[in-house]
């Protein structure tokens, strides 16, 4: 009896812990974008970018205010969310001078600094999602994204020829 015990207490601890699983892939769409928050485990901002690419995502670049707000609303409203500092894909590894989003190789626009913006390489969010930078092996969670609009535009289709993705109406 107490064989088939244990097999049921570990079949029952596997279940739960694939349903946890499960629960921590979820994504959330807001706006023209898909997110993945990666908050099971604090990685570096380079094991971020490979994390988000194994996910067929991007470590995220905020793009504009409207996505600045609406993930900020989203964060304050979610209680695992809230309050936790989040890796994005900002960084001045290419040019010391200057902070670009890495993933999509665009200045970054948001004047939505924390007034200690520190002295680091990589930039994420402090816990009131303001802007900071950090060193890059630090480990902190973080926001992969992806494109919900189709890769030639809301009216637009698509063909193949020699150059990918041509655009035709």
């Amino acid at each position: 009896m107490t064989i088939i015990w244990n097999i049921f207490v570990f079949f029952g601890l596997a279940a739960i812990c694939n349903a946890i699983d499960l629960a921590n892939e979820a994504t959330e769409v807001l706006g023209n974008k898909e997110y993945y928050f990666g908050v099971t485990t604090e990685v570096s901002w380079f094991r971020a970018l490979e994390t988000c690419a194994a996910k067929g995502m991007l470590l995220d670049s905020i793009e504009s205010e409207t996505e600045y707000q609406n993930l900020k609303t989203f964060l304050f409203f979610n209680d695992d969310l809230r309050n936790q500092q989040f890796w994005f894909s900002g960084s001045n590894l290419a040019n010391e001078n200057k902070y670009m989003w890495f993933t999509t190789a665009t200045n970054i626009k948001l004047t939505n600094w924390a007034s200690n913006r520190g002295n680091g390489r990589c930039i994420h969010t402090n816990q009131n999602f303001l802007l900071m930078t950090a060193d890059c092996t630090d480990e902190k969670y973080f926001i992969c994204s992806r494109s919900t609009l189709p890769k030639c535009g809301v009216n637009g289709g698509c063909i193949r020829t020699s150059k990918p993705y041509v655009k035709y109406t």
